[in-house]
C-alpha cells in the first residue's frame, strides 16, 4: 500500500472525484492499491475481488489495437513506475 497517508488520501481523492471514470491506482509490482466504484462496475469485480487481483493476474490478458497481447510488464503504467 501507499505508505504516505498524506499521498493515500490525495490519491482517493483524485479516483473518487472523476465522475464515472474507472481509475486504478497500482504500486510498482503491479498490486491495486487504490481504486473507484466506476472500475469495479467496468471491471464486474468487488473490492474485495480488486484488492486479490493485480496487473500480472494470469486470468487477465492486456491485449494492444491489433488484438496482439501486451504483456504485463510492458503497460504503460508498469513501464512508468519503472523509470
Amino acid at each position: 500500500m501507499v505508505g504516505d497517508p498524506r499521498i493515500r488520501f490525495y490519491a482517493g481523492q483524485v479516483l473518487h472525484d472523476q465522475q464515472g471514470k474507472a481509475l486504478v491506482l497500482t504500486g510498482t509490482d503491479g498490486e491495486f492499491l487504490e481504486w473507484n466504484n466506476a472500475a469495479e462496475r467496468l471491471l464486474g469485480l468487488t473490492g474485495e475481488e480488486l484488492a486479490r487481483r493485480s496487473t500480472n493476474d494470469p486470468d487477465w490478458k492486456a491485449v494492444r489495437l491489433d488484438g496482439s497481447e501486451w504483456p504485463a510488464e510492458s503497460l504503460p503504467a508498469v513501464v512508468c513506475l519503472r523509470t
